[in-house]
């Protein structure tokens, strides 16, 4: 077990992205009426997890707010390549 706080998860290592992408639909997730996706202390994310984000994002209820925190600026920069300003406000 580790000391990471209940219901935060890291990066999934190579072959266990499924298990990550079920962790994202819960349905104790999609109930919340508002998401932070905290990203301080994140050095980089890529396309492909920004759009697995998006998709996630995208399947929630519409009142739900969903703001990302702590995001360095190149990782701004692909969450809104990945269109993730369109649906979530982005804190510098």
């Amino acid at each position: 077990m580790t000391g990471r706080p209940r219901g935060t998860h890291r990066a999934a290592p190579h072959g266990n992205q499924d298990l990550q992408r079920r962790k994202l639909l819960d349905p104790c997730l999609a109930r919340a009426r508002a998401w932070v996706l905290d990203m301080t202390g994140l050095v980089r994310v890529d396309l492909t997890c920004a759009h697995a984000l998006l998709r996630a994002v995208t399947r929630l209820h519409q009142t739900t707010a969903v703001q990302v925190r702590g995001a360095r600026c190149n990782m701004r920069r692909i969450l809104r390549h990945a269109g993730f300003d369109v649906l979530t406000s982005i804190e510098y």
